[in-house]
């Protein structure tokens, strides 16, 4: 196993001073850190050093910085910067303390139908503004929707889609929220986003995957076929998932119409509740002190890229 990338108490680019490593993907290294600016605890994003490699990676991981920091939504995670120390390439994100869907799924295995409708109208609601803006996820799964400590839910790393093509552990892992256009190897559509989620949602709502028990070529022909199976303890929400994951994208629901179908359903309160809050500041109106070596929002200069590669 590699080194980390930063150790603790490093200060990053003279502002973010590392606390400690939270999280390692195959994409990257995730760091709870302190922003000595806004004084403010942030996530630290470090593009993994074998990816840093190629240029084409690095490109598009600036691109993608620059492009989600202009998004704004209550169920997005926050893109506050970009920057490059050393040879790697990084984003600042809001923190998020209360962890992952994945890590709820894990310690409770079912969470109940009225928060599984909740987070997937919230969610649902975050793509639809993604899509709207002409963004489209891609990477869609329970490690990707993260929690407030108000329990309020935010979809991560949407600048993080498509770097890494081995991001998958084993092919099971590959095709568990994959719509069967993503299985064929098309280009990303914002309906493989709603396809995704609704795999997610009956998973929340029922404890149990819809693929339990197949093998890698039996979802594919399973998806190609049909839409998700019924269950008589979803009521109303069978529906609603079926059309969201209907084999043929063309008449597949939107996120918009996903968004709504959920929200005629939500009852009561939850963990899933959506507190009043003000937007956090970020560096699009809050301009960092000098001197500086993140790229920030802007192209790279020539000394910012070159031969810094580790």
């Amino acid at each position: 196993m590699s080194e980390p990338i930063y150790a603790p108490e490093q200060l990053v680019v003279g502002r973010y001073l590392i606390a400690e490593l939270v999280g390692t993907g195959p994409t990257v290294e995730v760091y709870r850190a302190r922003d000595r600016v806004h004084s403010r605890e942030v996530a630290l994003q470090a593009l993994r050093p074998y990816l840093g490699h190629t240029e084409e990676v690095r490109r598009r991981f600036r691109s993608q910085i620059v492009r989600a920091a202009r998004l704004h939504h209550p169920h997005l995670v926050a893109v506050f910067d970009g920057g490059q120390s050393g040879g790697v390439i990084f984003q600042v994100t809001e923190f998020l303390a209360g962890g992952s869907l994945d890590d709820l799924l894990r310690e409770r295995r079912a969470l109940g139908l009225d928060d599984a409708v909740r987070l997937g109208r919230d969610v649902a609601a975050a793509l639809a503004y993604l899509h709207e803006e002409g963004v489209v996820h891609g990477e869609i799964s329970p490690s990707k929707i993260l929690f407030d400590l108000d329990g309020t839910a935010k979809l991560s790393d949407v600048s993080l889609s498509g770097l890494n093509r081995e991001r998958f552990a084993t092919p099971f892992a590959a095709v568990r929220y994959a719509s069967p256009q993503h299985l064929s190897g098309a280009a990303p559509h914002p309906t493989d986003d709603v396809y995704a989620l609704a795999v997610i949602v009956f998973e929340v709502a029922t404890g149990t995957s819809p693929i339990d028990g197949l093998s890698v070529d039996e979802v594919r022909a399973f998806r190609n076929l049909r839409s998700l199976p019924s269950r008589p303890e979803l009521g109303p929400l069978n529906e609603v998932l079926q059309r969201a994951t209907t084999p043929d994208a063309l008449t597949r629901m939107s996120a918009e119409e996903f968004r709504d179908a959920l929200d005629t359903l939500v009852t009561g309160e939850s963990l899933f509740r959506r507190p009043p809050s003000e937007p956090a500041p970020t560096l699009l109106s809050s301009p960092p002190t000098a001197p500086r070596s993140s790229i920030g929002f802007h192209a790279p200069r020539a000394d910012e890229v070159a031969g810094q590669v580790p």
